[in-house]
């Protein structure tokens, strides 16, 4: 019997799975290009599935602002906002995800977070910016 190194050198190759999922993907999102370096293509998959987990992301907010929300002079303050597992969940995405995400939305003066309340500034462009 051969030891394990041999048996890993006889197996037959096969094609990196992670190489054509990303081919995959970005063919169906017209930017398959001739050369799949996959370092410049795992950054653009990552950067459209970012853009997706925000949406879906911006779309729970504004849902619990509808449900939970109170309005006062163009703000919507949401006081007890979920934990972001339970962001996570509704989003469909990681938890590291949601965190990243309210960073960003905060950063960009979208959201105010204090505590678990949460405060969206305008919500009439963050309405526009999600719906």
């Amino acid at each position: 019997m051969a030891d394990s190194d041999d048996a890993v050198a006889d197996r037959p190759h096969r094609p990196n799975l992670r190489k054509l999922q990303i081919a995959d993907v970005l063919y169906s999102h017209g930017r398959l290009r001739t050369d799949i370096g996959v370092n410049q293509n795992d950054l653009q998959i990552a950067s459209l599935t970012l853009s997706d987990a925000e949406k879906r992301i911006g779309l729970c907010i504004l849902r619990l602002a509808g449900e939970q929300g109170t309005i006062m002079q163009g703000h919507v303050k949401i006081k007890k906002f979920p934990f972001q597992h339970d962001i996570a969940n509704m989003a469909g995405t990681s938890r590291e995800t949601v965190s990243r995400t309210l960073v960003l939305f905060d950063q960009n003066g979208l959201i105010q977070r204090e505590g678990r309340q949460l405060t969206i500034v305008n919500y009439m462009q963050f309405q526009r910016e999600f719906d």
